[in-house]
């Protein structure tokens, strides 16, 4: 999958480690290349590659489907132990397609004890969103 990314967080709460960028608080937004036009099976798709670079992490309850930017979407809550903290960390994960047909995606990253105080701003990104 070809993959485009945007790291959005505060200072000190992003970094990189083995090679790989981390978030502690923040968000993840990007696109990738997908093939097909089956929303649900691109957000599952891209939920498991997700848990196969976080292989402890796990998705908690359904993905379900929502609006994005005025188009079908789906979110799903991913959570499990920080690598960088420790703590327990939750991914709120919003998917859409483009309209050039690749897999939009925001990621918000708190941890759980923290999660509650973020949520103003991560639903503000959310609702101010705009896909062409």
């Amino acid at each position: 999958m070809s993959e485009t990314e945007l790291i959005l967080a505060p200072a000190g709460a992003y970094g990189r480690r083995d090679g790989a960028a981390y978030v502690t608080h923040g968000l993840f937004v990007g696109s990738v290349a997908v093939g097909g036009d089956d929303l649900e099976a691109a957000t599952e798709a891209f939920l498991q590659q997700q848990l196969k670079a976080n292989p402890d992490f796990r998705v908690q309850g359904a993905t379900r489907r929502v609006s994005l930017a005025g188009r079908e979407a789906y979110a799903a809550v991913v959570a499990g132990p920080s690598p960088v903290t420790g703590k327990l960390e939750v991914n709120l994960v919003h998917t859409a397609f483009t309209s050039g047909g690749r897999l939009f995606y925001l990621i918000a990253v708190a941890p759980e004890d923290e999660f509650e105080s973020y949520s103003p701003s991560f639903e503000g990104v959310v609702r101010s969103l705009r896909l062409t």
